[in-house]
Formats: C-alpha cells, sequence, structure tokens
C-alpha cells in the first residue's frame, strides 16, 4: 500500500511552485511572467490556477519568509536572488573547501581573461552560504597565485573571441602574424588546438601551420588586430601528435644542490662527481624548453637534443654582441 504524504494537495502545490521558482531564479534574473511561464511548463498549466499573478506574488512571499532575499528589479523588470539565509537552505562547505574558493577569487582579478564569467560564478555560490561562510570566504586567502597578464588583454578580445570559436568548432583560421624572429608580418592559415595557455603574462595556443606541415606556439598579441578570419574548412578532431625531444641537460650545484627543480616530464636525475647535477627528461617543444632553461642563466648547460643545443648556443651569441663580449 502507497504510503500517504501529509499536506493537502494546494499546499504541496504551492511549496513545489515556490521550490521551482527559486530554482529558475538561481540560474539568472527573470520578470514575472518569464517565471510563471517556465513553472506552468515544469508543473503544468493548471499550477496557478485562476488567477497566477496573485498566486506568483504568494509564492514570492513564502520564499521571502523562509530566508530567501529576493528584488525586484524595476529599471530591468526582473526579479533578482540578492542570497539564500536559511541555515537548512544554504551549501555547506568545509574550511579547505572556502580556502580554494577565496584562492580563485583572488586569482582570478579583473584583468585575467573571463575573470567576469568566473567571478559571477562565486557570486552565485557566495549567495548559498550561510553569513558566517560569506565571511571567511572574504578573508585573504593564505595562498594566492599571480596572474596578471604583461599587457592588457581586452584590447585582444576579439581574437581571443575568434580564436576560442575556431577551436570549438574545428575550424581553420586565417591570420596576419608578427613574428620577432622574421622581422615582417606574414599570413599564417592554421589549424587551432586548445586549450588558450596562459604563460609568462601572455596568451598562447598551438596551431598546425597549414603551409608548413609542422605545429608552432603563436602568442595571441602578435596576431595583428583585424585580420584574423575564421575559415569554413573543418579539421578532424584531436591534434597532430608531436615529436617528442629527449633532454640531457646539467644543472650547478648552485641551483640544484639538494635536487632540481621538476620542470619536464618524464625527468631523472644523477649527481656527478664535479657537483653537477644531470637531468634528463622529455618535451614537446624546443622553444618552450629553451624558455625554461635559459632562466637558470650561467647555471645550466644543455647537451641534448642538437636542436636545442643549437637555440641556446644562439641566445648566448646574441647576448654576447649585446654586451660586447664578441
Amino acid at each position: 500500500m502507497r504510503k500517504r504524504v501529509g499536506g493537502s494537495r494546494s499546499t504541496r502545490l504551492v511549496i513545489k511552485r515556490a521550490f521551482t521558482t527559486l530554482a529558475l531564479l538561481q540560474a539568472g534574473d527573470a520578470s514575472a511572467e518569464e517565471l510563471i511561464e517556465r513553472v506552468m511548463e515544469r508543473l503544468g498549466y493548471d499550477a496557478y490556477g485562476e488567477a497566477p499573478f496573485y498566486s506568483f506574488r504568494r509564492d514570492l512571499a513564502f520564499l521571502r519568509e523562509i530566508g530567501c532575499e529576493i528584488v525586484y528589479r524595476r529599471s530591468q523588470g526582473v526579479y533578482h536572488l540578492e542570497g539564500i539565509y536559511n541555515p537548512y537552505l544554504t551549501l555547506p562547505l568545509t574550511a579547505d573547501e572556502l580556502e580554494a574558493l577565496a584562492l580563485i577569487r583572488g586569482t582570478f582579478q579583473a584583468e585575467v581573461p573571463h575573470a567576469d564569467k568566473v567571478r559571477a560564478l562565486l557570486d552565485k555560490i557566495e549567495g548559498y552560504l550561510s553569513e558566517e561562510d560569506r565571511r571567511a570566504l572574504r578573508r585573504e586567502p593564505l595562498l594566492s597565485f599571480s596572474l596578471a597578464p604583461a599587457s592588457d588583454l581586452s584590447r585582444h578580445r576579439d581574437r581571443l573571441d575568434a580564436l576560442e570559436r575556431a577551436i570549438a568548432k574545428r575550424q581553420r583560421l586565417e591570420f596576419e602574424y608578427r613574428s620577432p624572429k622574421h622581422g615582417e608580418v606574414k599570413r599564417h592559415i592554421v589549424e587551432p588546438y586548445g586549450p588558450l595557455e596562459y604563460r609568462d603574462g601572455h596568451i598562447y595556443f598551438e596551431g598546425l601551420n597549414v603551409n608548413t606541415g609542422y605545429v608552432y606556439p603563436y602568442r595571441v598579441d602578435r596576431i595583428v588586430p583585424g585580420s584574423i578570419q575564421i575559415l569554413p574548412t573543418r579539421f578532424p578532431e584531436g591534434r597532430r601528435r608531436k615529436r617528442t625531444y629527449t633532454l640531457r641537460y646539467r644543472l650547478a650545484p648552485e641551483v640544484a644542490r639538494y635536487g632540481a627543480s621538476e620542470r619536464f616530464p618524464n625527468q631523472t636525475e644523477e649527481k656527478q662527481e664535479d657537483g653537477w647535477t644531470l637531468v634528463t627528461a622529455q618535451t614537446d617543444s624546443i622553444f618552450w624548453a629553451s624558455k625554461k632553461l635559459l632562466k637558470y642563466g650561467e647555471n645550466c648547460q644543455v647537451l641534448e637534443p642538437p636542436e636545442l643545443v643549437q637555440e641556446m648556443k644562439r641566445v648566448v651569441r646574441e647576448m654576447a654582441k649585446i654586451y660586447g663580449i664578441l
């Protein structure tokens, strides 16, 4: 025999309507007409009876009575959920989870790409927290990361938007690119791979250059403004497999006396008689390997692969010219 649920049918319907309205407001602002229509779509077109707006206002009064702060934004004609102040309806988080949220909030400052989306999500989560947890969330995190860009990324918004659309739809891109190595502007047709990566204050993406058949790292701010076009040509899902290089380099005792920093995949190290440390690892990018190892300055000697040795020699030679050594 089916167990009977307490309460009249009308009471249960009011509760269903109210909490459906709450769920809709949690998803975003909406007008009374929109909320009523969506509630009826979910619960049936007789959910409000003969007086929908009267029942809707009663539902809002019930939600406010149980701790939901709902405001009407007259200029926009929409209802907005400010927060939930009922311990039975809030989201319980541990101290570690609150610390993680505070870390994310502190990291995604206004100048970081998609910071507005991240902070909107955090604001929504904060609306589900108790007042005590909200205060904890606003404290300075114990750890912080700097994602401050080297330039104002809002100036590159058109290029970032085009890149994100092309990556999502797997469509080729055509653009003019300023490479410091070549000096002049060149036109590239590229199959872009995601995700976009934030490194050293800049945003990069990898792409297969259709003309050369090689995968290169491209820096977004070096794409000439107004030149980027999404082409109709689509490419298969997945990326072309990149070549893997075996790295061998030596680090001086000054930087590796107690072990080398792990900078590459499959990294191993071996102490040598002269006190230096021999590191063996792998990389799929000569470009990024050289950037990382040059940070060691005179405390690093690259042994393999030949392509990386050649690049390190080129950089050192150019620096020697600048300082009048050669």
